[in-house]
């Protein structure tokens, strides 16, 4: 019926503006980590980006089971050995550890916190996806160790959403220029 193709449409544009402003969302986000790495000059200790190196071994590793492989067969597949695939990712890795190492800087310069109110709102999160209860998922972050992870995510996402907050967008010349003519 009529009636249902545009509650679809509704439905659809809605779908389609979300994503827009998702995409945007990321793009700024990503926009603003950029300039934060470009003003950045840490020096990255090795033992951190090999451990991030390993992190995305385990990723991929996880991934590729899901698929019914196992790293080694992949490495058999692509001729490559270990030592290549761990190369590979050594430049996402720097990047990645730098960006965390410079986020957690901002966090700690504007004061940033992970409130409780922040945690109960991830965890509930989780316990709505899997069903259980709120308290199950802190206990289990707790005896797992994933708490402390949780609560640097949670910072990691205050510093890029502070960053993209104050951000200064510079307009283009001509945009400047259009504005001061229509004046």
């Amino acid at each position: 019926s009529a009636e249902n193709s545009a509650d679809f449409r509704e439905t659809t544009k809605q779908r389609l503006e979300d994503s827009t402003a998702r995409q945007i969302d990321d793009d700024l986000r990503n926009q603003a980590v950029d300039a934060l790495l470009d003003i950045t000059d840490v020096e990255i200790p090795e033992i951190m980006i090999n451990d991030k190196i390993d992190s995305f071994m385990e990723d991929m590793n996880s991934r590729l089971s899901q698929q019914g492989l196992s790293l080694e067969r992949y490495v058999e597949f692509t001729g490559k050995t270990m030592k290549d695939l761990r190369e590979e990712s050594r430049p996402n890795a720097e990047r990645a550890v730098k960006t965390e190492v410079a986020l957690m800087e901002v966090a700690k310069r504007e004061n940033l916190e992970a409130t409780e109110v922040d945690i109960d709102a991830e965890c509930t999160k989780v316990a709505m996806m899997t069903n259980t209860e709120l308290d199950v998922i802190k206990d289990r972050l707790m005896k797992t160790g994933q708490y402390s992870v949780l609560v640097f995510t949670i910072l990691v996402k205050k510093a890029i959403d502070f960053l993209v907050d104050n951000a200064k967008i510079v307009p283009y010349k001509e945009d400047a220029e259009q504005a001061e003519d229509k004046e």
